[in-house]
């Protein structure tokens, strides 16, 4: 008699919880969105890598105008990246570093500047940007986007992932590249872990088909930012 009793209390808590599940509302664009906004906000540490396919965008780094090929860092929280940047310079790709320390910028960029030197950037160049509060991840998610849509589920690196489709003003959105984004309307799919709502990948496709593709990864690991006294 008992074990009837055990089975029917068993199968009564199975069809609530089914019910349950039945009638919970499934997520939205912005749901997920919202969920993500409020994990960039919280990141203390994060790996990044950009890359350009498409026209060419020009970059003033002190010792001449290059053009953007793509770059890999680390941002550490609240205002701290380095990144090193494939550039194209007199139709020679070469490497150089920047650091982003607050408001300072340096540059390393062999031959011509062997040691972290200050500089003064372009000043829309600023890689630390994509992470702050006011104009990047977070202020996107929430502010800048129009005709989102969460289109499915994707494994992006082995990451299940939501995607998201969406539209915007390139300009209000212009801190997910470091500023360097060319004028117009884009489109902009976005990757969004399943599990921790961090973003994986972000592709911005420009009115010409040029896209920017950043890869994020590595969330708050221990990560490596050069001081210059």
């Amino acid at each position: 008699m008992k074990r009837h009793i055990i089975l029917i209390a068993v199968l009564a808590v199975s069809a609530l919880l089914l019910s349950a599940c039945a009638t919970e509302d499934p997520l939205t664009a912005e749901d997920v969105l919202a969920q993500s906004a409020l994990r960039m906000s919280d990141i203390d540490t994060v790996q990044f890598a950009l890359e350009r396919q498409g026209a060419p965008v020009g970059l003033d780094l002190g010792a001449g105008t290059v053009n953007i090929l793509g770059a890999v860092g680390s941002y550490q929280s609240p205002n701290q990246a380095v990144a090193t940047i494939r550039v194209e310079l007199s139709g020679l790709i070469s490497e150089a570093d920047v650091l982003w320390q607050g408001e300072d910028i340096f540059l390393q960029f062999p031959p011509l500047i062997p040691e972290f030197t200050p500089v003064e950037l372009d000043a829309t160049f600023d890689i630390a940007q994509l992470f702050a509060q006011d104009v990047g991840i977070p202020f996107v998610m929430t502010q800048a986007l129009s005709e989102t849509e969460l289109v499915g589920t994707e494994d992006i690196e082995g990451v299940p992932s939501h995607h998201i489709t969406a539209q915007a003003d390139g300009e209000s959105i212009a801190a997910l590249v470091g500023g360097v984004l060319n004028p117009g309307d884009v489109d902009l799919d976005i990757w969004i872990d399943t599990q921790t709502f961090e973003v994986v990948r972000l592709l911005i496709t420009e009115a010409d088909e040029s896209t920017w593709t950043v890869d994020l990864f590595s969330y708050d690991d221990a990560v490596e930012i050069p001081t210059v006294p």
